[in-house]
């Protein structure tokens, strides 16, 4: 991201939370970045543009501090109560843009918007998938699915009191308290011995989560999978003029993963081909993973 676009952000994003979106003016975002108006639609073709843009830079801005946290050398549980703690930290410490945005129902609803709610959809499953795993292995199989939704579930209900509730939760205390209650949960299905209310087939398509039967060690598996999910996304590309140029980028992408030896430095370029389309990033994550890329 350009300085001048993170600037406009920025200073959009703190007009927007004291004003409101439509009580601001494109003019006063220009001032206040130290640009012309003119000067506005080089960065943003509108509002609803920047709205988009800012939405984006909020979350990928949680979620680069939430990685920065992951470390081999910690337990696992005070990673999970760390990262945690830091997301209650980050969303509440700018409630006023986002009930702002519940307020006034601003942020605009189309294609690029429907790709990030997927994409975010899709890594916070990813996230709490891989906790649950870490935390408590193969004593997790049987309620996989019930235990996902239900830790969400819990973590965005205190997020809401936090946000909308207006209750000044201690994060560390709330992320504490969200484990332990997980702990309760795990126990009690455990000991309980009911028969799960949802399976893992249930939920795969929905939040695009490996099951728990599935390995993560091989590198042929590894591969085999992001091959069948290049080729997935393939499919549906077919006969869409518009997009060629995405569809000649993942049929190399799958070539070149199916090759014995892997040219690293064309998957870098493919994949930087493909860096700006949201609906691409949980693909494009998952093969840097796989070849160990930043």
């Amino acid at each position: 991201m350009k300085d001048k676009q993170r600037t406009i952000i920025e200073q959009a994003m703190k007009l927007f939370a004291t004003k409101g979106v439509t009580s601001t003016s494109i003019q006063e975002i220009a001032s206040e970045s130290g640009i012309s108006k003119g000067a506005f639609y080089l960065y943003f073709e509108s509002k609803e543009a920047l709205l988009l843009a800012i939405f984006k830079h909020y979350y990928t801005e949680i979620q680069s501090h939430i990685e920065s946290l992951e470390s081999k050398d910690r337990d696992p549980r005070e990673t999970f109560i760390l990262q945690l703690q830091s997301q209650y930290e980050e969303i509440t410490k700018h409630k006023e843009f986002i009930i702002m945005h519940i307020r006034e129902n601003a942020l605009p609803y189309n294609e690029d918007m429907a790709d990030m709610m997927e994409l975010i959809r899709r890594e916070n499953c990813e996230f709490f998938d891989k906790h649950l795993k870490k935390l408590y292995g193969d004593r997790v199989q049987h309620y996989h699915a019930d235990l996902l939704v239900m830790l969400q579930g819990i973590i965005q209900a205190f997020l809401q009191m936090m946000i909308l509730g207006q209750l000044a939760l201690n994060a560390r205390t709330v992320a504490q308290y969200t484990l332990n209650r997980l702990d309760d949960l795990v126990a009690g299905l455990e000991q309980s011995q009911e028969e799960p209310l949802l399976q893992d087939d249930q939920l795969a398509a929905f939040m695009c989560i490996p099951t728990m039967g599935e390995k993560d060690g091989s590198d042929e598996n590894s591969l085999s999978t992001l091959i069948k999910a290049l080729q997935e996304l393939l499919a549906a590309l077919t006969g869409n003029i518009d997009q060629e140029h995405e569809r000649v980028t993942l049929e190399i992408l799958a070539e070149e993963l199916k090759a014995e030896q892997p040219r690293i430095p064309l998957i870098e370029g493919m994949l930087h081909n493909l860096s700006d389309k949201p609906q691409y990033a949980d693909i494009l994550k998952r093969i840097r993973k796989q070849f160990r890329m930043q």
